[in-house]
């Protein structure tokens, strides 16, 4: 919270960018919640490649273009609607 706090108060380059970055407590705590109410899954191989693939394909090329960070349009909305357990295999390398 405290460096949510001091994001929101930085100047922006660009006054309509980075919105994400300089939401209300609230509406961080709200985020967190959310993801605290997403369904456990144990990891799957295949459903995650199955995720990637569906958000991959709708990467599209840019109409500005050319400009790193603004070669591709990404969507915005990559989020899940579950929770991945990581493997014991991963979370044994830290």
């Amino acid at each position: 919270m405290r460096r949510q706090a001091l994001t929101r108060g930085l100047d922006f380059a660009q006054a309509d960018q980075g919105h994400h970055q300089r939401s209300s407590d609230l509406d961080l705590i709200n985020l967190y919640r959310s993801f605290a109410r997403l369904e456990r899954r144990d990891w799957d191989d295949e459903a995650i490649e199955r995720h990637c693939r569906t958000f991959l394909e709708r990467v599209q090329p840019s109409e500005r273009g050319g400009e790193v960070g603004t070669m591709y349009v990404a969507p915005l909305d990559i989020a899940g609607g579950e929770a991945w357990r990581l493997p014991e295999s991963f979370r044994a390398l830290f």
